[in-house]
């Protein structure tokens, strides 16, 4: 289902996948000649395809109940996939289903960020971590961020201010 309509320059774009919004189309490449796997995140949920056949393409399989509302997030570590879900939880994919690896650790940060500012949060990956970039309570640009130390397996402080600077939304 295909839909057209203005495109906001500042706002990420969204296509329908039925009932879903398609928010994030990742591809990670395996060891394997031809079996790439595509992931498409949506605001209800993750599939995944992959192949090398259009048939085998054509194929969606649900992989999650957890997607994304914030494309931004998602970025490849380690041959896992890091995202911020739908429930405002950061997910390690590595296979199977997507662990949780923020609850009891640093959720309390990102259940404040405003609703309006979700969608503009922010990952990348560097030296062996996932930084999360985000607007925390109250605030109206990415001015926060949580580090994930994949190596140790926590979530760790290891953000110099400049480095925020590389993850922020800015609006004018």
């Amino acid at each position: 289902d295909r839909r057209s309509g203005a495109v906001d320059a500042d706002a990420p774009v969204t296509m329908s996948l039925g009932s879903h919004n398609v928010t994030c189309i990742k591809s990670m490449a395996s060891s394997l000649i031809g079996s790439d796997t595509i992931f498409v995140f949506t605001d209800q949920g993750l599939f995944a395809t992959g192949g090398s056949t259009s048939g085998q393409l054509q194929q969606l399989a649900r992989v999650s109940k957890f997607g994304t509302i914030s494309p931004y997030t998602v970025e490849e570590l380690n041959g896992k996939l890091f995202y911020l879900d739908t429930e405002m939880q950061v997910r390690e994919l590595a296979g199977g289903q997507p662990q949780n690896i923020t609850r009891s650790w640093v959720d309390n940060n990102l259940a404040g960020i405003p609703a309006a500012y979700r969608k503009y949060a922010t990952g990348a990956v560097w030296d062996e971590k996932y930084y999360l970039g985000y607007a925390p309570s109250g605030a109206t640009t990415n001015t926060a961020i949580l580090v994930w130390d994949d190596e140790d397996r926590q979530w760790v402080i290891d953000a110099p201010i400049t480095a925020a600077q590389g993850l922020a939304s800015w609006f004018d």
